[in-house]
């Protein structure tokens, strides 16, 4: 079989040794289809000795290709990198994150055999800068396209974005990703929920690296632009669900209530169905 996988990973001076541990865990996949593509993000000498930390330490058989370009921060270095992705699947991951062996066979599966899907992700374990286990519960991801999309429409990222995979020719259709402040995943998965479905498999893939380094706690998205992705997330599940129309007013009651206003709903929500469950 040809390579069906593209491994996209963005890089800025990444720690030399959660990058050869991140590699570690491709080169551990039991799917061998796979290819690694990794976009420097600029000419700093500890971006570019990524480039020979990863020929070092890639198992022999997977193709290994370089993007370069000048700084650009995260999503430049995205964007060169899904140009480079000449496969029909393309999967994110950081460069100091660890795959389980199973994640690429599993996604790759469920995309391959549900073809009206455009994107899948999966749950995903938090460990600590040494790769210890939180004890802390992350995020619990939605298992079926319409909970997919209404978490989209309601909360945030409905997929992780470190464990994404997604078809390549529709990510490069509605023109990649797009420069929103730490937003440009969720604004990518707004625009693709309008080709196909979005879901996550129940299994953990990936084993998600805590620390205060990451690009995420360095910035905050723009309300306006949550804003615009909810709604687009929205959209769609109306057409599913026309009952979902209802909901139109939801996203403007959260970015009228501010970010503090808006966490402390989403606590009581939280609450009210721990309560429930009982």
């Amino acid at each position: 079989m040809s390579t069906q996988i593209s491994v996209l990973m963005p890089a800025y001076r990444p720690n030399p040794t959660w990058l050869q541990a991140t590699i570690g865990s491709l080169n551990a996949q039991t799917y061998p289809h796979w290819q690694l593509v990794l976009s420097l993000d600029g000419d700093h000498p500890d971006t570019l000795a990524a480039a020979h930390i990863a020929r070092d330490t890639l198992a022999p058989g997977h193709t290994l290709i370089v993007v370069e370009g000048e700084r650009s921060g995260i999503t430049g270095a995205l964007n060169r990198g899904l140009a480079a992705c000449n496969t029909p699947y393309t999967a994110r991951l950081d460069a100091d994150d660890l795959c389980r062996p199973r994640r690429l066979e599993q996604q790759w599966s469920l995309l391959e055999h549900n073809a009206a899907l455009v994107a899948c992700g999966m749950q995903i374990q938090g460990i600590d800068a040494n790769g210890h286990p939180l004890t802390k519960r992350l995020h619990r991801y939605p298992t079926t396209p319409t909970a997919t999309v209404l978490v989209g429409a309601i909360f945030n990222t409905p997929i992780a974005h470190p464990v994404l995979m997604l078809r390549t020719e529709q990510a490069q259709r509605v023109g990649g990703y797009r420069p929103l402040p730490c937003m440009e995943d969720y604004d990518l998965m707004a625009r693709l929920c309008q080709l196909g479905g979005l879901t996550n498999l129940a299994d953990i893939g990936l084993d998600y690296r805590v620390h205060t380094a990451q690009h995420s706690r360095q910035v905050r998205p723009r309300r306006s632009d949550l804003l615009t992705a909810r709604w687009r997330f929205l959209q769609q599940l109306g057409r599913q669900r026309p009952l979902a129309f209802g909901l139109l007013g939801l996203p403007l009651l959260l970015y009228a209530i501010g970010p503090q206003g808006e966490y402390r709903l989403r606590r009581l929500a939280g609450r009210w169905a721990a309560v429930l469950k009982r």
